[in-house]
């Protein structure tokens, strides 16, 4: 027999004055009162429609497991049920949604889950004297749809223009006002000191709330030093997944307090300071089978003739290579004539092969801008990243700044980038190393050409010479590359019909 008691409402807004139009999230906690257990052939359902009862949410039914706090509930067990509503845009009058369980043969039991809204005008600065004022110009990260894992530290920033007559000051601050949660302890922060026309980037360091089907909304709102907000709403929507596994890669990070502080190479910098790429090898080399670390792959790259594995604390990029007889390497590519990638050969359908690769558990590491939100600066801001696979429009990475996966365009990806996805991309990624292991069969192998982008400038049957150096040189902070200098030495190496040749 199916049945539920209800024990318990809670919101995060007052249900007499909610703002028309406003996103805010109701939970009522339920305990199993029957004797079968509810698993995910059970739903939610709103009812009463055809008696006054609103329709507040973006769909009329869920299953349990897209809106409770866990997706079996046996008998005696309390579950919160948790929906994401809007209230209904005209103002000043009250609205009734009803909403009940379901059983898996439609039927419906237990206490209706129910609630009153009174739906008002949202405040306003007075109308007299100077206002202040905002207007929303971009998501610079985390764009609505986004895909985090939960638990995933990330940063939101919205790029805003104080479009009014008022000096953002010390007493204005960004207020957390509605929607699922904030995704931070804290609910109001310091917004950057902004004249009357200028824009400015507002940032909040959130984390990622477990994981469920339907998205995540945590609207925020400016207000000035009057306590009075003022202006657009800001929000993120996004949608949270489960804990990745399966990728096959034991994730390093450069900072990893057992390294960080260690020379790297011949010095003088050290991992924290410039390890990022080997780093990146070490985690490639674990998908190719070798339980080495960045500290042991340092070692190893030390032992290898000049010209091979560092020069001072720049690690050559066919270093690995060098280091073990399985491991190929085929080229330093760029995406972009304009990119700014020095030493890279040109490719426009660099992603296809970057998928193929992939497809395949080969090795991709790509150079990326470190600090997206500006204009790319190769002496101050590169970077290099682990690739590990597709994930519908993005490339999941692991990043060795901190070991930890994440999103290529939403952590690297600019501010007005394309909105084709593959553009977006080629955007995106400055360059990219690509390795092979003959541990790991590609369908390529044994084949003549390397190359899938009969428009690249190696295509065809040229024997091409490498004309610069393969190295990574120059100054590092914190995963930053300074390329301020040229390698001395000439190139070691030859692309004959694509390949890697020593």
């Amino acid at each position: 027999m199916d049945n539920a008691q209800f024990v318990k409402f809670t919101t995060d807004v007052d249900l007499n004055k909610v703002p028309a139009g406003s996103a805010f999230s109701a939970t009522w906690r339920m305990r199993n009162t029957g004797s079968t257990t509810w698993d995910n052939s059970f739903r939610v359902t709103h009812i009463h429609a055809d008696q006054g009862s609103t329709l507040m949410t973006d769909k009329s039914s869920y299953t349990l497991a897209a809106v409770a706090s866990r997706s079996v509930v046996r008998p005696g067990d309390e579950v919160d049920i948790t929906l994401e509503m809007t209230a209904p845009a005209p103002r000043d009058k009250f609205y009734y949604t009803d909403w009940q369980l379901q059983n898996g043969n439609g039927r419906f039991f237990g206490d209706i889950m129910w609630l009153r809204v009174v739906t008002v005008e949202p405040p306003t600065p007075p109308p007299t004297g100077w206002k202040s004022n905002s207007r929303f110009l971009a998501d610079v990260t985390i764009p609505d749809g986004t895909r985090l894992e939960e638990g995933a530290q990330f940063t939101k920033q919205w790029l805003v223009k104080n479009s009014g007559q008022r000096k953002w000051n010390d007493g204005y601050r960004l207020v957390y006002v509605s929607g699922s949660q904030a995704f931070t302890p804290f609910v109001s922060f310091k917004v950057p000191e902004a004249a009357p026309g200028e824009d400015v980037v507002l940032s909040i360091s959130m984390t990622a709330p477990p994981a469920r089907e339907t998205a995540y909304i945590s609207t925020w709102r400016l207000y000035d030093g009057r306590n009075l907000p003022f202006g657009d709403s800001f929000w993120i929507k996004m949608f949270s997944t489960p804990k990745e596994e399966g990728w096959g890669v034991t994730p390093y990070s450069q900072n990893d307090l057992r390294w960080r502080d260690r020379i790297l190479g011949q010095g003088p910098r050290t991992f924290g300071e410039f390890g990022c790429l080997v780093a990146d090898f070490a985690m490639m080399l674990s998908r190719f089978g070798e339980a080495v670390d960045p500290v042991a792959l340092n070692d190893r790259f030390l032992q290898l003739p000049p010209g091979q594995g560092f020069n001072g604390s720049n690690v050559y990029f066919a270093a690995p290579a060098y280091a073990y007889g399985h491991v190929k390497y085929y080229g330093n590519w760029t995406p972009r004539r304009n990119s700014g990638a020095q030493y890279a050969q040109y490719d426009p359908n660099l992603i296809a092969r970057l998928d193929k690769e992939l497809a395949n558990g080969q090795g991709v590491v790509v150079q990326v801008d470190s600090t997206p939100t500006d204009p790319y600066n190769p002496g101050t801001e590169q970077h290099w990243v682990l690739v590990l696979g597709r994930v519908g429009p993005d490339y999941r990475i692991l990043d060795p700044i901190d070991g930890k996966l994440a999103s290529l365009l939403a952590k690297y990806g600019r501010v007005n980038r394309p909105q084709d996805v593959n553009e977006a991309l080629k955007d995106t990624i400055i360059s990219a190393l690509i390795f092979r292991s003959t541990n790991v069969p590609h369908p390529d192998d044994g084949e003549d050409e390397v190359d899938d982008g009969g428009g690249s400038d190696i295509g065809g049957n040229e024997d091409l010479e490498y004309t610069g150096p393969v190295w990574e040189h120059g100054r590092m902070l914190w995963g930053v590359h300074d390329r301020s200098t040229r390698h001395p030495q000439p190139p070691d190496f030859r692309i004959v019909n694509g390949r890697f040749q020593t």
